[in-house]
């Protein structure tokens, strides 16, 4: 039976079980696995196991990345012995042994800073696939098995209370991890996410003063009626919409009208930062955070 060790920051790694398919991973309490935090989307990913017998991650949240061994995926992609997953602020590490290896126990102690000398990927791979005899890492975008090596990253090791923890083994594959503090980061911007809210400045307040923004539904703007916040002044077509996309809010014209308008300058999207005033039609909004 495969198992998931979790790890979340300033907590010990926990092991989860997977007993059954489709094995749901999200904040929803009726989740499988119920990661709490609100970096995770209700109903997140999935563990499958499909007919060749294989275990496959598949993604299931729009709006919010589900990564394997360090690379975004949009379409299911097999786990191996050793397959490290990203979801919201929490690392994960794939295990097909009964006895859980100690080296899956720990995060970030066994990973160094490395960046591809022929594509100039960056990020960090298991050291143990560095050692004499071992067969080199692949580089997750071009393949290459050149790197410049920066160093142990080293951030102790985390025990887990549990009988099933075996002598430390190296993973068939190397995985790349997010490295605490960008993982904290990351926390702070969805944490920031739920504080969101775009204010309208002036203007008529029966189309709508503002509304709170939330990283699992996007806010639409345009013609009165039929989007969340009217504006004034022409709408043809769909509505402009603000929506969270991976770490941040963007805002996306919809159709031919309204324009939108950043600092007086003409956009079809952009990302929106803290206290930024913008005009869609002639109507003119406040994003703010916190």
């Amino acid at each position: 039976m495969p198992i998931l060790i979790v790890h979340e920051i300033g907590k010990k790694p926990v092991a989860a079980n997977v007993d059954k398919y489709p094995f749901i991973i999200g904040r929803d309490e009726t989740s499988d696995l119920v990661l709490s935090n609100v970096s995770v989307s209700r109903t997140h990913a999935s563990i499958l196991r499909k007919e060749d017998g294989c275990y496959w991650a598949h993604p299931i949240a729009l709006n919010n990345g589900l990564l394997v061994d360090g690379q975004e995926i949009q379409f299911d992609t097999q786990l191996t012995e050793g397959s490290g997953l990203q979801i919201g602020r929490y690392s994960l590490v794939f295990t097909l042994e009964k006895q859980i290896p100690t080296d899956y126990l720990q995060t970030g102690s066994h990973y160094i800073d490395v960046v591809c000398a022929d594509c100039g990927w960056g990020g960090q791979l298991s050291r143990h696939r560095f050692g004499e005899g071992k067969t080199p890492p692949q580089c997750p975008q071009c393949a290459g098995a050149d790197f410049k090596r920066f160093g142990d990253a080293q951030q102790g090791a985390e025990e887990l209370e549990d009988d099933r923890v075996a002598a430390p083994r190296v993973p068939m594959t190397s995985t790349k991890v997010l490295a605490s503090e960008v993982m904290a980061d990351y926390h702070e911007r969805h944490e920031a996410a739920q504080n969101a809210r775009v204010e309208r400045v002036g203007g008529s307040s029966h189309l709508g003063e503002g509304l709170n923004l939330s990283h699992d539904r996007e806010l639409t703007i345009g013609k009165h009626g039929k989007a969340q916040l009217g504006v004034e002044g022409l709408c043809i077509g769909d509505p402009v919409t603000i929506r969270w996309e991976r770490d941040s809010y963007v805002i996306r014209k919809g159709g031919w009208r309204p324009i939108i308008r950043i600092n007086g300058e003409k956009v079809s999207e952009a990302k929106l930062e803290a206290d930024v005033v913008f005009h869609v039609g002639r109507s003119k909004f406040r994003f703010t955070v916190g």
